[in-house]
């Protein structure tokens, strides 16, 4: 009977693998090329629309962090380039929602803590004066988890030198010193070794335009 049981486990565990992996290509091939596509958006509504296909793969593969990770990116970037401090707030609300995910695992964790430093960072530009101090302080603890559980998070480094530079600028200090961070998110980010072809790779393009702006 012991035996049976056994080889009964080990027939449904081969089963659900065998059905988890017929349906990775499809998912593979549909995040591949919604990805592509959410970076050839330009305005808030195609990342909203990106942001919906996302949630839609979403719910058809629930066990996956990537387009949960995806929807939550593109609604910072819809919630960036929203016209009213209202819709702003709304988008990056729906963003934050997301990025509190629970199914991951550690190094996924620490991507979804980026993402929730980022939106933070973001919403203080809806009320500078009321949002800075509470808002500041929220970014910078969600990045420094990031970075403890990630070190050598390209994406952390990123954003936490952005904060460092947009807190300099907003008080008239030099930046200049800040110039440092983004050399050294740009070498982790040129040494980071990609953990799947759904891999957060963003941070270079974003540090690249600071870089500019250091010279």
């Amino acid at each position: 009977m012991k035996k049976k049981s056994i080889l009964l486990t080990l027939g449904i565990a081969l089963a659900v693998w065998q059905v988890t992996s017929a349906s990775s290509p499809k998912f593979m091939e549909a995040m591949q090329q919604k990805i592509g596509q959410m970076y050839q958006s330009q305005t808030s509504q195609e990342f909203v629309d990106a942001a919906n296909a996302f949630e839609r793969i979403a719910k058809a593969e629930p066990e996956k962090w990537e387009p949960v990770y995806y929807a939550a990116y593109s609604y910072i970037n819809a919630g960036m380039r929203a016209e009213t401090p209202e819709k702003k707030d709304q988008l990056l609300d729906r963003a934050l929602e997301l990025a509190n995910i629970e199914m991951a695992g550690t190094t996924e964790l620490a991507e979804f803590a980026v993402l929730k430093g980022w939106v933070y960072s973001i919403k203080i530009s809806v009320d500078p004066a009321n949002r800075g101090q509470e808002y500041s302080q929220k970014a910078y603890t969600e990045i420094g988890k990031a970075l403890q559980m990630t070190p050598e998070n390209p994406r952390a480094a990123f954003m936490k030198a952005s904060m460092d530079f947009g807190t300099a600028k907003f008080f008239g200090n030099d930046p200049s010193g800040i110039c440092e961070q983004f050399v050294k998110a740009q070498q982790l980010a040129e040494k980071e070794e990609m953990k799947s072809p759904l891999w957060p790779s963003w941070a270079s393009g974003a540090i690249g335009y600071y870089l500019q702006q250091c010279k």
